[in-house]
């Protein structure tokens, strides 16, 4: 039974996670949403990752409130509300042994950019070699030692206690997770996930019913300091209407298609 001490990228990711559960209130939503529609005009492979990642940027549109984060700051608590719609997502990435790395990119303007260009932005950030990452380069081969703990709590620190480096950086107000690239036809399951900002979106199935509908199943993680809850619930609903693509609006902005009905 071999008993070993964390890597240097496990012990950044408890160290995330810890930062995350002292300075943020989550709690989880969940929502199944109808998207048949989606379904139907994307035909044999919906890029559901993002379609997520633009419905949630739409729905931000509606509701700028949850495109925000909240620092703790040595100047006391600090809300940032952004004028642009960036998505944060975790990808993973392989190095040059083969070993797969989590590393983090922003979709930018993701609210106006068709999906096939979300898709091919997703496509550029797995592409990438962590060792050319800026914090790829601390963990990657880097053994866990103090120095270079101190160095990634640094790192962090400054990123998540001054938020006008965040913004600087290219820091979204929106998160996205998704696991559906590992989902095996049938399964069906939820997840939650969170993060440092407002709203946190997670999908992990998307399945075909017996009724004929498909239904992608989305848990929500959002941060209760940043919002109250019936905004954040009323932000919920119209996700999963954009989801669902009632509106033909929705629908040509989540399939990259022309509308199916006039709109006025």
């Amino acid at each position: 039974m071999p008993i070993r001490r964390q890597t240097l990228e496990e012990w950044f990711l408890v160290h995330q996670l810890r930062h995350a559960a002292r300075h943020h209130f989550h709690l989880p939503l969940f929502v199944e949403a109808d998207v048949s529609a989606v379904a139907k005009a994307f035909g044999s492979a919906p890029p559901w990752t993002a379609v997520l990642v633009k419905a949630l940027a739409l729905t931000a549109r509606v509701h700028p409130a949850i495109n925000r984060a909240v620092f703790r700051t040595f100047w006391g608590t600090r809300v940032v509300e952004f004028d642009e719609v960036r998505v944060n997502l975790p990808v993973l990435v392989t190095d040059d042994a083969g070993r797969a790395h989590l590393s983090a990119t922003v979709v930018e303007r993701a609210d106006e950019r068709p999906v096939a260009d979300v898709r091919e932005a997703l496509r550029a950030a797995r592409a990438r070699r962590p060792a050319d990452l800026p914090i790829g380069r601390l963990f990657v081969a880097n053994r866990n030692t103090l120095l270079n703990r101190l160095r990634l709590r640094l790192v962090h620190f400054a990123v998540y206690n001054l938020p006008h480096l965040y913004v600087r950086k290219g820091g979204g107000g929106l998160s996205v997770s998704s696991l559906l690239s590992l989902a095996e036809p049938g399964f069906r399951g939820w997840a939650m996930s969170y993060g440092p900002t407002a709203f946190t979106a997670i999908a992990i199935s998307v399945t075909d019913e017996p009724d004929g509908r498909t239904v992608m199943r989305v848990g929500v993680g959002y941060d209760h300091f940043a919002l109250p809850g019936h905004e954040a619930l009323s932000a919920l609903r119209t996700l999963s209407r954009v989801l669902a693509a009632s509106d033909p609006a929705h629908l040509a902005a989540l399939s990259d298609s022309p509308p199916l009905v006039p709109t006025r």
